[in-house]
């Protein structure tokens, strides 16, 4: 498929926009990393695909993406959400097939770099590897607990350490930000996906927790009333 045109998404899509890690910031400005360009996606629209090959991997500098695998059946695994600052499709080798595939749910802005050159670049440049080492052992991080979070939690528990993550990591990319409530332009559906639970599943535990005057989500905003009841529902504070 054509890319999209770079067209600017609205300001602070989903709440938050981060500029690219300090590293890949300062390997931009001394020409050293093969970045390809900035590139603007729109809601929908799929940065990477399930099966294919693909020369660029991104990091995200603006809105909301989610990295997901379809299985057979048609059903989906959402893996992963993923933020400004996030690293999203990185392999060594740029023939591999794509093992997921990367989605965008808001309009999307992201720093595109070439997977061939980045090794080539990064061989070269110990603080520019370095750099790639951190942010995917921060991706590995997150699969790990959400892989954890699946299999041994009940349904209240996965619903209120998933939003308390997103609640965190939105706090994370936008600092200055006032207030007990942020963006978070996710669905039921989503959220569903996510966490191996169905729609209905998941409003039931949406309203135990509004009505326990813990948190709110209603049109993609999520306001947290009470975070230490929250951390405690979770079981622990987000990393």
């Amino acid at each position: 498929a054509a890319e999209p045109a770079c067209i600017a998404p609205e300001p602070a899509v989903g709440g938050v926009r981060a500029a690219p890690p300090p590293s890949l910031s300062a390997a931009l400005a001394a020409g050293a990393a093969p970045w390809l360009g900035d590139r603007c996606y729109p809601p929908g629209h799929d940065l990477l695909v399930q099966g294919q090959a693909g020369e660029a991997f991104f990091v995200i500098a603006e809105g909301w993406a989610a990295q997901y695998e379809l299985l057979k059946d048609g059903r989906r695994q959402i893996l992963d959400f993923l933020l400004p600052g996030a690293l999203a499709g990185f392999q060594p080798d740029a023939a591999t097939p794509s093992p997921c595939s990367i989605q965008a749910l808001t309009g999307v802005a992201a720093r595109c770099f070439s997977r061939r050159g980045f090794v080539e670049a990064a061989a070269g440049n110990p603080t520019l590897a370095l750099e790639l080492a951190a942010l995917a052992a921060k991706s590995q991080a997150r699969l790990l607990r959400r892989l954890t979070l699946i299999g041994r939690r009940s349904a209240k528990e996965r619903v209120a350490t998933l939003l308390l993550e997103l609640y965190c990591g939105v706090r994370m990319a936008s600092p200055r930000a006032r207030g007990d409530a942020v963006a978070v332009p996710l669905t039921q559906e989503h959220l569903g996906d996510a966490l191996g639970l169905t729609n209905v599943h998941v409003n039931r535990m949406l309203r135990e927790l509004r009505e326990e005057r813990v948190l709110v989500l209603r049109g993609g905003v999520l306001r947290v009333l009470d975070p230490d009841r929250l951390v405690e529902i979770a079981g622990h504070e987000p990393a």
